[in-house]
């Protein structure tokens, strides 16, 4: 049975009633996306709060944590009461969709849904978690492209074969990549995962060296995986 909880340097995560549990790919793009001078970041599809609370950590002064899930965004509120900072995440519950939109952003997270609803797709909170059930790719980049500030950015985690189409959607709603990583699971095997950042200002595309996850077997992590999670992760 998994652990209720998971223990990060600076603070714990109870995820035992939440959809979706604690896992890489929320641990890689809250290390990898950077607040910069953002004032106001909002992370979509929060779960149990990992991203917002690594968004706190890396000194947002306010962070808005989305859940559709009602017992997710329970439990996102009261890990954000249990944190060093209940004064900086508000967790609000409902649909990305009907977020009001009388605020802008300067940074938006998400680790969105991976998988296309297909046929016999079980409609409960953790299929509707991991499959494009309640937030489809257009649905997501349409409403953050209207709560971005002209500087914004939107930072996701994808994987790899869902870009293309994600990328095409991106430019019509008037987004663009200004930063990638791509991300495999270990030496010489294919990327899974691909960090993407896109803002409305079609700079420069940077794309950084690819990232290793294990070198050498399970849990054996690499150096570059470690300096990247170092300020999280307990044994780092």
């Amino acid at each position: 049975m998994p652990s209720p909880s998971f223990r990060f340097k600076r603070f714990t995560l109870w995820h035992d009633r939440c959809a979706m549990k604690v896992g890489t790919d929320g641990v890689l793009l809250g290390a990898w996306a950077e607040p910069g001078t953002a004032q106001d970041v909002l992370d979509i599809g929060a779960g149990s709060g990992l991203i917002a609370l690594m968004m706190a950590q890396k000194g947002a002064p306010r962070v808005v944590a989305v859940e559709l899930d009602g017992p997710s965004a329970e439990q996102a509120a009261q890990n954000v009461l249990q944190s060093p900072w209940p004064g900086v995440v508000r967790v609000w519950q409902g649909r990305f969709q009907d977020y009001p939109e009388d605020r802008r952003f300067g940074l938006l997270v998400s680790n969105p849904p991976f998988f296309e609803a297909g046929r016999g797709a079980k409609a409960d909170a953790r299929a509707a978690a991991r499959q494009n059930l309640s937030l489809g790719f257009e649905d997501l980049l349409a409403k953050s492209a209207r709560l971005l500030e002209p500087q914004g950015r939107l930072c996701v985690v994808l994987p790899e074969q869902a870009c293309p189409a994600f990328l095409k959607l991106a430019r019509a709603v008037g987004l663009w990549p200004i930063r990638s990583r791509r991300v495999c699971p270990k030496p010489g095997a294919p990327p899974k995962r691909v960090l993407l950042e896109l803002s409305g200002q079609d700079l420069s595309h940077v794309e950084e060296p690819s990232l290793v996850i294990e070198d050498g077997g399970r849990l054996r992590f690499t150096e570059d995986y470690r300096r990247l999670a170092k300020d999280f992760y307990l044994d780092f």
